[in-house]
């Protein structure tokens, strides 16, 4: 990679600021059957492309806004990725899948709380369930270090930054950026 100025990384994310790390797991349960008896099964990987399908719209909205976050983010609050998915029978086609499981990776900026991004996720599963009573839904919380469960922004003015700043400048005699950056 060819690099015309350097940059000074503070934190996960490039820049000034860090997302939490989250994941879920969640598990739908439906009804075996065989394909030529439809009616008497629930097929648990339909039922999760419901729920996919509204996490793939939910707007996540922040719990709260501080100037300097509301500065940084011009983008989500929360970044959610629907990650490996589960289910059917792999040496069994012709049965209708009674499991489905699927794992949701979540990262969400200062001002949107890990607790409130659950609430959001089970209000998506509640509004699936209310259009489609067989949907039979639950959401796990999967354990993740605790380091990584909080958002934070580092002011551009704090002290670690201004050495980050001086030890680039000792180093490549150039003058670093110092900016947010919403990915890796």
């Amino acid at each position: 990679i060819y690099v015309t100025m350097p940059t000074v990384v503070v934190g996960i994310l490039g820049g000034v600021t860090s997302t939490t790390y989250d994941a879920y797991k969640l598990i739908a349960e439906g009804k075996m059957a065989h394909t030529t008896t439809p009616e008497m099964g629930v097929n648990a990987v339909v039922k999760m492309a419901k729920v996919i399908l509204g996490l793939d719209n939910v707007k996540f909205k922040p719990d709260k806004v501080r100037a300097l976050t509301k500065s940084l983010f011009g983008g989500p609050i929360c970044y959610l990725n629907i990650g490996p998915i589960k289910g059917g029978y792999e040496n069994a086609p012709p049965y209708i899948p009674d499991y489905c499981e699927m794992t949701l990776d979540v990262r969400n900026m200062p001002g949107k709380s890990n607790k409130s991004v659950l609430v959001d996720i089970k209000e998506v599963i509640a509004q699936v369930a209310n259009s489609d009573p067989q949907a039979k839904v639950a959401v796990y919380p999967e354990d993740i270090d605790p380091g990584l469960k909080a958002a934070w922004i580092t002011p551009k003015r704090h002290p670690i930054v201004h050495h980050l700043i001086d030890a680039v400048v000792e180093a490549t005699r150039a003058q670093p950026k110092v900016s947010f950056s919403p990915g890796w």
